[in-house]
C-alpha cells in the first residue's frame, strides 16, 4: 500500500548557478513559494520582472508561469510547491 503524506502534501526543491536558474514554468492550481538564499536574482512573473536578493521571498500565483535568472555571478533559490 502507498503512503500518501497528506501533512506536508507539498514538493520542495534547491537550485542555483549562474545565467537561468529555474527555467520558464507554471502549476495548474498550484501556488509556488520562492526564498532567494544566496546572490540576487531577477524573476519574470507573468510580464513583471521583479528583482530580489538572498533573504527575500517571493509568492508566484498558481497558474502563473515565472522564470528565474541570476542577477550576480552565482545565486541560490529553494522553493515550496
Amino acid at each position: 500500500m502507498k503512503h500518501e503524506d497528506t501533512k506536508f502534501p507539498f514538493s520542495m526543491y534547491k537550485e542555483s548557478g549562474d545565467g537561468r536558474i529555474v527555467s520558464s514554468r507554471s502549476h495548474g492550481t498550484a501556488m509556488e513559494i520562492v526564498e532567494v538564499t544566496s546572490g540576487a536574482v531577477a524573476v519574470q512573473i507573468g510580464t513583471e520582472l521583479v528583482a530580489a536578493e538572498a533573504g527575500d521571498f517571493l509568492y508566484i500565483p498558481p497558474t502563473m508561469t515565472f522564470r528565474v535568472d541570476a542577477a550576480t555571478d552565482f545565486a541560490a533559490v529553494r522553493g515550496m510547491i
